[in-house]
């Protein structure tokens, strides 16, 4: 086949490079291919621009030629696209038929060519490619359609940067327009405006469109601002390079001047020339208000805090007055505690002195075992020294009173006021929370204040120390009323007992207080064996949720000089005690371990209830020794009287057992409690003893309060006197409570040693109350 030069033309490609294809050839439709293969035509596609897509195809969309990027494009090799439906095989099906529509109407010569258009083409990968197409339509040489030609750019990459320069610009935007501060695009040759965001319209009240392209001169106050402006904005960035939180005065339109912040950064091209600044401009006037409230309100309350200086100097004074008081009450009740215990021990002695002379002038005088001459010589120098141990005892026993009998500064005083300067003192910088329940209407107390106190703070800080990593102490007051109650002879417990820690505050009272409010509604659902008068009480607790105290150490807690801190003294809570109980009330603790402890506290108000009637009140009477009695035969048809004494001063041990045997008692020893306990378990089944006597308190060691309890449990007839130097000691002014069944002071002579036992071996067995079937008094654990 030939073709004129009229049957040719030259098509633009598009960007890359120009390719002469026929456009108008006289050939048969059959023939094309092998015209295509064999002319320049052909040729030129397959070797077309490699940067281009060059597919033919014919009027069925069969692809006839396509260049070699077309097929690296497409992912395929030549042989495998030839022949291929173009649309098909390379035409994402969602869009498959639509193509292929309007490709049929451009084959039947409905519509002309686009110039340019996209459209996505399908790799062999499954790949979507976007293609910028250009296509021409090839006719044969009667003008008939045959196929097209069509050449395309791959502009996936340039779509995708495109899309996310878009998505930057909307996002910058977005942010912009966020912002609750004007932010200016601004030409930095012209100083016109380039672009703005939301919050500059409504800072300056003008519209975008009011403010784009003019310069910023009509956004300053005047001309003379404007070039203090700019002079301030070069010289920031000669130093630093920005301008930032430069306060200046700016316009809106109606004319306000209002004042305002700046933060001014340049923009650099390639070249670091300026080309444009940032600013941003913040409405300051809101802040300006409240800064100059805040001066005020500062100024205001510095002339207030001038004012109260000297208050506040006079309620420091006050303070340090409070604390003095608290310091000096704790240094007299701590000396108390420390003279009772120098008193017990100096007894001790005193009892070992005593009990060998007293025992020696017997022997010298009724066994006349020293000549006649000399007997009187002896005789004096034994009252001598029996005259200086008097003495010493007179001494212990003054120690004793000042430890018991220390006069209280009392005045009438709101418990509101005491519990809050306790606080301030004890909880002050501490890491623990608190929490005060004071109810309106409490009573008043008539207290010394400075002791009450030291109470509180004692409490307080134990509480603060239970909780070292930090908790919440309740402090919690009542009004309560005590009232009495008629019981019949025997012990009788409404409800459960109340149960105190300590034997410092065990009592049994009858007739039977209950606990009620003022009206005489009970605020508990159970009566009560607190050991008070009647009359009303305010009733302070201190609880706290602290590591609580373990169960065998609650019977110990208010005992002189007992601790289980390292460092501790063991004078806080025996103070407490000390000064409470002073005071006329009560403390009581409960407490369970890993859940904390509540400390409750009986006050007497300063309001109380006379007594109701009080005829008929049960008393036991205990056991007196009568010192003028003649001794008694210590024998019983012929068997001797075995007994078992427990101290833990072996001096004492020894001068009891040389008394005892003198007088034809069987002794036996014992160092502590659990001695004692297996000695007379030991003995009961062949020779028990007749009767016990023991120290009250054992150093480290079981004393004689938790060995009358296991003594009874073992022998519910058991026999028992109690003994001890600390002659303040509750316990022994109530021994009945805990099982005694008679008491001796210490220090004791011979002869009152002898009648005390005498009038108790003489009495009959003690009638205990059982408890579970149990030879138990009531009140012993």
């Amino acid at each position: 086949m030939s073709r004129g030069k009229e049957n040719t033309k030259l098509i633009n490609l598009p960007r890359k490079t120009d390719v002469a294809v026929c456009a108008s050839v006289k050939v048969d439709q059959k023939n094309l291919a092998q015209y295509l293969n064999l002319t320049k035509f052909g040729e030129s596609v397959k070797q077309s621009a490699t940067q281009l897509i060059v597919v033919l195809l014919d009027t069925q969309g069969r692809v006839n030629q396509i260049n070699k990027h077309g097929c690296a494009v497409l992912g395929y090799e030549e042989s495998e696209v030839i022949g291929k439906n173009w649309f098909d095989h390379f035409i994402p099906i969602r869009i498959r038929e639509e193509v292929k529509s309007v490709f049929n109407r451009l084959m039947a010569g409905e519509i002309v060519p686009v110039e340019f258009f996209e459209n996505p083409i399908l790799t062999k990968q499954g790949e979507e490619r976007i293609i910028l197409w250009h296509n021409t339509v090839v006719t044969d040489e009667n003008g008939a359609i045959v196929g097209t030609l069509s050449s395309g750019e791959d502009v996936t990459e340039k779509r995708r940067t495109e899309k996310a320069i878009r998505h930057s610009q909307q996002l910058l935007e977005k942010t912009l327009n966020s912002l609750d501060e004007a932010v200016f695009i601004i030409d930095a040759e012209t100083t016109s405006i380039i672009d703005c965001n939301r919050a500059a319209t409504e800072i300056f009240g003008y519209s975008r469109d009011e403010m784009i392209g003019k310069t910023t001169t009509f956004l300053h106050i005047d001309e003379n601002a404007l070039k203090d402006f700019r002079h301030h904005l070069y010289e920031a960035i000669a130093k630093t390079g920005c301008l930032r939180d430069f306060e200046f005065r700016m316009k809106r339109k109606n004319g306000e001047v209002f004042p305002t912040e700046h933060s001014v950064m340049p923009i650099l091209d390639d070249t670091d020339k300026r080309i444009a600044w940032v600013s941003v401009v913040r409405d300051i006037t809101e802040r300006k208000r409240i800064e100059q409230a805040l001066r005020r309100m500062n100024e205001e309350l510095e002339a207030r805090v001038k004012a109260k200086t000297e208050e506040l100097v006079q309620a420091y004074n006050q303070l340090k007055a409070t604390e003095e008081q608290f310091y000096q009450a704790q240094k007299l009740e701590s000396m108390g505690i420390l003279a009772s215990g120098i008193a017990h021990d100096f007894n001790n002695f005193l009892t070992t002195i005593k009990g060998n002379i007293s025992l020696l002038k017997m022997i010298v005088e009724k066994e006349s075992v020293v000549e006649p001459t000399r007997f009187g010589q002896i005789s004096e120098l034994i009252n001598q020294v029996a005259d200086v141990a008097e003495r010493a005892k007179d001494l212990t026993q003054q120690l004793l009173t000042f430890a018991k009998d220390k006069k209280l500064s009392k005045q009438k005083i709101s418990i509101r006021k005491i519990i809050n300067d306790s606080v301030r003192i004890a909880l002050g910088g501490a890491k623990v929370n608190h929490m005060l329940f004071i109810p309106d209407g409490i009573w008043d107390v008539e207290v010394d204040e400075g002791q009450i106190v030291q109470v509180l703070n004692n409490l307080l800080i134990n509480a603060r120390e239970a909780m070292p990593e930090g908790g919440t102490i309740e402090i919690t007051c009542d009004n309560v009323e005590i009232k009495m109650t008629r019981v019949g002879s025997s012990p009788r417990v409404v409800g459960q007992p109340f149960r105190v820690a300590s034997p410092f505050l065990v009592a049994r009272l009858k007739p039977c207080p209950t606990i009620g409010d003022s009206k005489g509604q009970s605020p508990f659902v159970r009566k009560s064996r607190l050991p008070l008068a009647p009359g009303r009480y305010v009733k302070i607790a201190v609880k706290d949720t602290g590591i609580g105290i373990a169960k065998e150490n609650l019977s110990h807690i208010f005992e002189p000089l007992w601790t289980t801190k390292p460092n501790g003294t063991g004078l806080g809570l025996a103070c407490a005690y000390s000064i409470v109980k002073k005071h006329n009330g009560i403390i009581t603790v409960k407490s369970k371990e890993g859940k904390g402890t509540v400390f409750t506290i009986y006050l007497p108000a300063v309001v109380s209830i006379p007594p109701l009637v009080t005829e008929n009140l049960e008393t036991t009477p205990s056991v007196q020794s009568d010192l003028s009695a003649p001794v008694r035969q210590r024998r019983v048809a012929g068997v001797t009287r075995r007994i078992l004494i427990m101290d833990d001063d072996k001096e004492i041990l020894k001068t009891c057992e040389s008394i005892l045997n003198y007088f034809g008692y069987e002794v036996e020893c014992a160092e502590d409690g659990k001695e004692a306990l297996a000695k007379y378990k030991s003995a009961k089944s062949t020779k028990p003893f007749d009767l016990v006597i023991m120290d009250l308190t054992i150093k480290g060691g079981m004393g004689g309060k938790e060995t009358i309890s296991e003594l009874i449990k073992l022998d519910p007839q058991v026999k028992a006197i109690v003994s001890s130097g600390y002659t303040n000691e509750p316990i022994m002014a109530n021994y009945e409570q805990y099982g005694f069944v008679a008491r001796i002071c210490k220090p004791y002579e011979a002869e009152e040693l002898v009648r005390t036992i005498e009038e108790v071996l003489a009495s009959p067995s003690p009638a205990r109350t059982t408890r579970n079937g149990k030879g138990i008094p009531p009140f012993v654990n």
